[in-house]
């Protein structure tokens, strides 16, 4: 990774992943309901259709395709950088979903 192209990014992605380690109870869901939501990308439905079972409050994503959205059925699509943004004045998150791609 790039400390040039990116400054700080190492640090907001280790702190990031940091949080999502230290989840009391990791779930994972195989059988969903399926959506035709992204139209650039239907691979990436697949993250809504999790975060739709997993009742997700988050899709935390760098997927351009995904943060186009920004919103579907109350779940936020966020960049990491806003999602740590909202998670440190909140304090807290009931549920985040995490689809890679971080920037």
């Amino acid at each position: 990774m790039s400390k040039g192209k990116f400054p700080g990014l190492q640090e907001k992605m280790e702190k990031l992943l940091a949080l999502f380690r230290r989840a009391y109870f990791p779930i994972f869901c195989s059988k969903t309901q399926k959506v035709s939501i992204v139209k650039n990308d239907p691979d990436d439905d697949k993250f809504i259709e999790c975060a739709i079972a997993l009742n997700a409050d988050y899709i935390v994503s760098g997927n351009h395709d995904l943060l186009e959205i920004e919103n579907y059925m109350g779940i936020k699509i966020l960049k990491p950088k806003d999602f740590l943004r909202i998670y440190n004045e909140s304090g807290r998150c009931q549920v985040a979903l995490y689809s890679g791609d971080g920037q």
